[in-house]
């Protein structure tokens, strides 16, 4: 399981499952049980929230939206949109307006079953 985060980590999220799970010699349903059991998601949902931070750093770097989502792995800025609104409820720009305009502690930070900027956060 270690060995499966660490590359899931090094990719920033851009790995498909199948190669942690052959790495490992479980199989992809046996890694994804394990993960979901040690962290809440699946690998896939991890490698997503990887992809997101990394979509975050480089907008706050300076990137476009679509630039960021397309060096973060995303096949395209409507796709990212999409996964990004599905994971947290809310457009790319929506999000990051509320965390600038929002104390680290308001309730945003701590809504059941939504990654939220409390796991979106700039690595330091």
């Amino acid at each position: 399981m270690a060995w499966a985060w660490r590359t899931l980590q090094g990719t920033a999220g851009r790995v498909r499952v199948e190669e942690p799970a052959a790495r490992t010699g479980w199989s992809r349903r046996h890694l994804e049980r394990r993960f979901r059991c040690r962290t809440g998601l699946t690998p896939k949902g991890v490698a997503q929230v990887m992809r997101l931070q990394a979509a975050l750093r480089l907008k706050e770097a300076g990137a476009s939206w679509a630039d960021a989502a397309a060096q973060a792995g995303h096949h395209d800025q409507p796709h990212f949109d999409r996964t990004f609104k599905a994971m947290t409820g809310r457009t790319p720009s929506a999000f990051r307006a509320g965390r600038t305009a929002a104390s680290p502690h308001d309730a945003q930070d701590f809504v059941p079953g939504q990654v939220t900027s409390a796991v979106l956060t700039r690595r330091t």
